[in-house]
């Protein structure tokens, strides 16, 4: 099997992606999360309390952030720039 075949063969990416398979990665990420934040947090600090209040603002945060920028994605995809593409010419950069 050569590498264009290889790279290209996804099938075996969401064999394992059903519900109960999301919902166990989606739980193991978020106890990561907070794992991740409370040790910064106690860390730097040397309190509980911090590393404790940052495990639960900080992934709170994250998520209103990340809807934002998931809307931001899509407004970008939306208008993409797939359109011009054919408008660029490479023959006029010159490069070495």
């Amino acid at each position: 099997m050569d590498l264009i075949t290889a790279s290209a063969d996804h099938s075996h990416i969401n064999a394992d992606n059903t519900g109960a398979h999301i919902m166990a990665k989606t739980f193991s990420f978020a106890i990561l999360h907070f794992t991740v934040a409370f040790t910064v947090g106690y860390l730097l600090t040397g309190s509980m309390m911090v590393g404790g209040l940052l495990a639960v603002i900080e992934p709170a945060c994250n998520t209103v952030v990340f809807h934002f920028h998931e809307k931001a994605w899509k407004r970008f995809e939306e208008n993409s720039l797939e359109p011009h593409a054919t408008a660029f010419n490479p023959g006029l950069i010159h490069l070495h």
